[in-house]
């Protein structure tokens, strides 16, 4: 299957109105107004960035809405980080698309046209993964960042990008999502945004969804109005679908606080610690993540001091220096 990012951008406005009548934060009511029919903001627009930016929708507010930020400073540096990141992803791509190798970009490219800081793939096996790494290693210049039980976190020093490449998406070790939910099931998106087009592999959307509410709530413990947008815009068509898949990877009491936060207050929104524990534990019961136990507990001892301070963060946006 292939879709032109132009639709996903399209599904994405056409979803704004469904998520306009869910959620209950006047912020994001005023940003989003202001972004889909051009309704003047009752609040500061100096306020409204600050707000966009710590819910990682500073590229949809400034670079898709009405041309009050034309020409000024920060639309220039979000175009131009935008198209810096979208040459990288491409040189990456192209590098991965000769190489006989089965892989996906998740949680990367979204309807919500943010730019990440880093960009994440997920593959079968650990052999997959080193192979990827000798392969970018005959093109760019590549620094292992970081090496754990099911990931390899790398940088490609001449691009200046950080890239993660999970056999099995985790926290501290533990496994929060079966790496066959995104690559049995992939599809096409001919990415086509300032005069560059390319295509790269992302899961489904009902697995694409699922991983970034299983990320929110298990991994990251906070929920962004990016994290919002994204899911709604999947769940306007997949919906019966993503609560299958849910159920199926033991993933329900993840997707059920995500779906109730929507209505419960301001963006970013955080994950009780009883609501992630409870998360983490029905995830347990499937074998892969009940393996993956003993590294998780030994990878909290080790980052005990990484996981305090992440655990105490409002938001996880990292910044606009790429």
């Amino acid at each position: 299957m292939r879709i032109d990012s132009s639709v996903l951008l399209e599904k994405l406005f056409n979803s704004i109105p469904a998520t306009l009548n869910i959620i209950r934060d006047p912020l994001a009511q005023s940003l989003l107004g202001f972004v889909s029919d051009n309704k003047y903001p009752s609040h500061s627009l100096k306020y409204l960035v600050k707000y966009a930016y710590i819910n990682k929708v500073l590229n949809l507010l400034v670079i898709r809405s009405p041309s009050i930020f034309k020409g000024t400073e920060l639309a220039e540096r979000l175009v131009n980080q935008r198209i810096k990141f979208l040459k990288h992803l491409h040189a990456l791509v192209d590098v991965l698309e000769r190489i006989n190798i089965e892989y996906v970009v998740f949680k990367t490219y979204r309807p919500v046209p943010e730019t990440p800081v880093d960009i994440d793939i997920c593959v079968y096996g650990l052999e997959d993964a080193l192979q990827i790494v000798k392969a970018l290693k005959t093109k760019f210049k590549v620094e292992i960042c970081n090496v754990d039980r099911f990931s390899i976190g790398i940088r490609i020093s001449d691009l200046g990008e950080y890239i993660d490449i999970y056999v099995y998406p985790h926290v501290a070790n533990f496994i929060y999502l079966n790496n066959r939910v995104l690559l049995d099931n992939k599809q096409y998106i001919d990415v086509n945004e300032f005069n560059l087009e390319f295509q790269i592999p992302i899961p489904s959307f009902t697995a694409e969804a699922l991983a970034v509410i299983s990320h929110a709530i298990i991994k990251e413990g906070v929920m962004t109005l990016n994290d919002v947008l994204t899911t709604v815009t999947y769940m306007q068509t997949n919906l019966e679908d993503i609560l299958a898949l849910a159920k199926r990877e033991s993933l329900e009491l993840a997707v059920g606080p995500f779906l109730k936060k929507l209505e419960s207050g301001r963006f970013p929104a955080r994950f009780t610690v009883l609501e992630r524990f409870l998360a983490i534990a029905q995830r347990s019961m499937k074998r892969e993540s009940f393996i993956s136990i003993p590294y998780f507990l030994r990878g909290v001892v080790k980052k005990r001091e990484a996981l305090l301070e992440a655990s105490r963060k409002v938001t996880y946006v990292r910044g606009l220096n790429r």
